[in-house]
């Protein structure tokens, strides 16, 4: 993993990086029971697979209007590749070998600040996050459909999440407080539209 910050005139940065994510997982069947324990049986069943060259950039602008206010606007690839625990469905003893590793692209825009003296604060970002492969957890009923047997992870498709955060805050002094110095009321809001496209 590399990561760099380039410093421009009128107070741009450029930071750019990229990581390469190698992962290689081997599994182990070490339940023995009495019936296949024997000479003949030495060989353990394996399960072995890797998830190799997962490509990780990143790209970010700054643009700094004063040493108070901010924006930015960034862009980011990660990966999120299957560990044993997601392979391997230990109340069946199944083994989940189609999983392929989830690959998640974030575009995001926003700004901070403080104003007034440094009593107010704000921070607002806008975001979309397409994630491919993703990950999804399914559940098994019992026949009467009273209680969960198990779950188990699958690749559910694509999820499409864009979103908007925000939070203000202001801080209120409090002339000759002895106990309270300050108030600080504050307020935030999330809005979020996650949705599935082409469900699995």
């Amino acid at each position: 993993f590399t990561n760099w910050t380039l410093y421009l005139p009128a107070n741009f940065s450029v930071t750019a990086g990229v990581g390469v994510s190698n992962m290689s997982i081997k599994l182990d069947d070490r339940l023995w029971a009495s019936a296949n324990n024997h000479p003949g049986n030495t060989k353990l069943k394996t399960y072995q697979t890797e998830y190799n060259n997962l490509v990780s950039p990143s790209a970010s602008l700054l643009k700094k209007f004063s040493n108070k206010v901010s924006a930015y606007v960034s862009y980011s690839v990660a990966y999120k590749a299957p560990v044993a625990s997601n392979i391997l469905i230990s109340t069946t003893g199944q083994l989940n070998t189609e999983l392929k590793p989830e690959k998640g692209i974030q575009i995001e825009m926003g700004t901070k600040g403080n104003l007034m003296s440094g009593r107010l604060y704000y921070n607002i970002a806008v975001f979309n996050t397409k994630y491919e492969n993703k990950f999804t957890t399914h559940t098994v009923q019992n026949p009467s459909n009273t209680a969960t047997l198990y779950s188990y992870i699958t690749n559910g498709g694509s999820l499409n999440n864009t979103g908007i955060e925000a939070l203000v805050s202001y801080m209120i002094p409090v002339d000759n407080g002895k106990i309270i110095k300050s108030l600080k009321p504050f307020a935030n809001i999330t809005v979020s539209d996650f949705k599935y496209e082409n469900f699995q």
